[in-house]
């Protein structure tokens, strides 16, 4: 099974892939979906963008449970593990949740710092989050030139700040290797769902960068355009 959101329409598609075939179409989102992830389980969550939802649809069962947290669109979102995922979104937070929680378990306000001219300040809208899988690291990117690694605290009660990885650009999509040994960054000029800034010295392209046990040295991150 694969749930496919075009992000123009407020809508999910299931599809049998061992049988090449359309399922279902979920509805619930009041407007385009801008991120959508799933393990195992015959469930996905989604992120609904400007109508400030997180939904988790149980296939199986018809049904959907419908989160509220953020203030602003929430852009990105990505399964930690079978009960925990993590979402961004562009009033700058990063918010860790349970699937069993209709609220959020903690939120990091200003996760990427602010930007702006003094008393007019804007956080960096948060475009995009990874999580190693079973594990407790998760990452988010935005336009502030950083790639910012976080740890979740204990029973997922909060994010903590690892360390961060200068890159440039945009960093419009994030996804550590399932060995978690690299963490790659889709880096652009333009944020990845509009043209409101263009980061003229930044280049389209990714970068990789290698996690080890200790800190890593931020001149190690390589990019390929």
């Amino acid at each position: 099974m694969i749930c496919t959101a075009p992000l123009t329409i407020a809508q999910c598609k299931v599809w049998n892939v061992d049988e090449n075939a359309y399922v279902e179409t979920l509805f619930g989102h009041q407007d385009a979906i801008t991120g959508l992830d799933s393990l195992s389980r015959e469930r996905c969550v989604t992120a609904g963008g400007r109508d400030r939802s997180v939904r988790v649809w149980k296939i199986a069962e018809e049904s959907q449970l419908v989160f509220h947290g953020h203030q602003g669109s929430i852009d990105c979102i990505q399964l930690i593990n079978e009960e925990h995922m993590i979402t961004g979104a562009d009033d700058g937070s990063v918010s860790l949740w349970s699937v069993n929680k209709k609220k959020p378990l903690s939120t990091v306000k200003q996760a990427h710092g602010c930007h702006g001219d003094e008393g007019l300040e804007q956080p960096h809208w948060v475009a995009s989050v990874a999580a190693l899988q079973n594990s407790d690291t998760v990452a988010s990117g935005s336009h502030n030139s950083q790639v910012q690694l976080w740890k979740c605290g204990q029973n997922y009660r909060s994010l903590e700040p690892l360390f961060s990885v200068p890159v440039s650009g945009f960093v419009n999509s994030l996804k550590f290797s399932s060995s978690g040994q690299f963490l790659v960054a889709g880096v652009g000029q333009e944020h990845r769902l509009g043209r409101w800034w263009r980061i003229k010295e930044a280049k389209n392209g990714i970068y990789i960068i290698p996690l080890k046990r200790k800190l890593p040295n931020p001149e190690e991150a390589k990019m390929t355009e």
